[in-house]
């Protein structure tokens, strides 16, 4: 009997040894009662950042379609080894390197600790946003990439523009005329962000799709169209052998094309003549083929500047940049009923800068004295 009673007194005993074992793992699991292990040990001589959300999904680039490569937690410190406005690219203890975003419209998810007893300044930007103060957006419109190339920046002709879906890659032409594929995430095989296009074709610029960014033809020196598509050239006939198109492209070699959704779909191209901005208006007919509707005068280039380029839908002048526009956005936004008028647009931004850049088509820019970066531009 007393033999059966310290049986059961031991196994009650190692029950109860075990359910606080187990309890304290389950809290452990489930409770940040301690920094995470990728958490980084603070160092107030580096640019650091405290997580104050739950957790904030961590990426392979600064952008919400980015592939999730982990998750941080709150309370977790880590390491700052770049910044692209509201994005942070961190370093954990455990050298996974990615990208969070710090803020969500007037949510603040993360805390910039104090380097030498200093704040940092994207500290106060996520102040202001938290107080639902203005930004400062020339300090958030830049994203950087590294060139490694053996193509110098300097040798970049034009640039293509790319939308929001990359059925095309992105392509650049040199001022000799080559052709490249280029990349703003990753290199290629050859070590470098651009490779060369395997063709004799030497080109002069790109002509955009009026009713699609991706869909580019690139016209060659001998005025010539291709559209490249898949690693080969495409024919796109139905397109490119438009009699009213070529006389709009030999007329105004640099042109904008727009497409319209209103009742009746029309093509718009803008183009440059003098101090003027003229807009094409085209429609197709019924067996097929497009019709000039309209050509009108939209806007004027102030008397002061002269009229050096047209790069897509950015209009360059001897001092400042433009783009063409929505000139009453303010309006549009605000009213129900406002119809929004197309014009020119001051860049005051990037006109800022005039002096510092050497190319710039609304997406994408080159600093005459930063030869081993391109830069995108975020408006």
């Amino acid at each position: 009997m007393i033999k059966n009673k310290k049986i059961l007194i031991f196994f009650i005993f190692l029950a109860i040894i075990l359910l606080i074992i187990f309890g304290i793992l389950f809290l452990k699991s489930n409770i940040h009662i301690c920094p995470h292990s990728q958490s980084n040990q603070r160092n107030n001589t580096t640019k650091q950042i405290e997580i104050l959300a739950e957790y904030i999904n961590l990426r392979e680039n600064n952008t919400t379609q980015s592939e999730i490569i982990g998750k941080v937690y709150k309370n977790e410190i880590y390491n700052v080894i770049d910044t692209n406005g509201l994005w942070v690219k961190i370093q954990t203890s455990q050298n996974l390197i990615g990208w969070i975003i710090s803020s969500y419209k007037n949510d603040i998810y993360i805390k910039y600790l104090e380097v030498n007893g200093n704040i940092p300044e994207e500290q106060l930007t996520l102040d202001k946003i938290a107080k639902n103060e203005s930004l400062d957006l020339k300090k958030i419109k830049y994203n950087k990439i590294e060139w490694i190339s053996d193509v110098p920046l300097s040798e970049i002709k034009c640039i293509k523009y790319n939308g929001m879906v990359d059925i095309q890659p992105n392509m650049f032409i040199t001022k000799s005329g080559e052709l490249y594929e280029f990349s703003t995430q990753k290199i290629y095989s050859n070590e470098q962000v651009c490779k060369k296009i395997d063709t004799d074709i030497k080109f002069d610029r790109f002509h955009l799709f009026a009713n699609d960014r991706d869909l580019s033809i690139i016209i060659s020196l001998d005025n010539k169209y291709y559209y490249y598509y898949d690693g080969k050239f495409q024919n796109y006939s139905y397109i490119i052998n438009s009699s009213l198109l070529h006389k709009i492209n030999d007329e105004h070699k640099n042109n904008f094309g727009l497409y319209d959704m209103g009742q009746i779909s029309y093509d718009i191209y803008y183009y440059i003549e003098g101090n003027n901005v003229y807009e094409y208006k085209l429609k197709y007919t019924n067996n097929g083929n497009k019709e000039l509707v309209s050509e009108t005068i939209i806007d004027t280039l102030p008397e002061n500047e002269n009229f050096v380029s047209l790069e897509g839908r950015i209009i360059k002048t001897n001092t400042s940049f433009y783009k063409i526009g929505i000139k009453n956005q303010e309006e549009c936004n605000k009213y129900e009923d406002i119809t929004p008028i197309y014009g020119l647009v001051k860049l005051e931004n990037i006109s800022s800068e005039y002096d510092k850049i050497s190319y710039f088509n609304g997406n994408y820019i080159i600093y005459k004295d930063d030869p081993k970066n391109l830069y995108i531009y975020r408006q």
